[in-house]
């Protein structure tokens, strides 16, 4: 699709859409909604954050002590132990480390 097609569906300058293609100027919410429907793409894709970045032990052992060890809420209610290691167990398979073990980031 050309930049000028873009620009007449979403409503803005064809200027205006290579200049978001360039970086130099962010898309409002509404435009940015517009041109994702028109695309049939998301947010994340135009912004560039679809990327899979590479994850460090340290981070999983980070999140995962702070999400079993401090006292915190969700939905304004306080999450009770149950809650936090099944919390920290979503983050282990997120992380998808086969050597990632339930006691591997207890701390000792």
């Amino acid at each position: 699709m050309s930049q000028q097609k873009l620009a007449d569906m979403v409503g803005v300058n064809r200027t205006t859409i290579g200049k978001y293609e360039l970086k130099n100027v962010r898309p409002a919410y509404e435009v940015l909604e517009k041109m994702c429907r028109i695309l049939h793409t998301t947010p994340e894709y135009l912004s560039g954050f679809d990327q899979i970045y590479p994850l460090h032990e340290e981070e999983p052992l980070e999140l995962i002590n702070f999400i079993r060890e401090e006292n915190y809420t969700l939905n304004g209610m306080p999450v009770t132990q149950k809650e936090k290691e099944r919390l920290s167990k979503i983050i282990e398979v997120l992380y998808g480390d086969d050597e990632i073990k339930p006691n591997k980031y207890k701390k000792k």
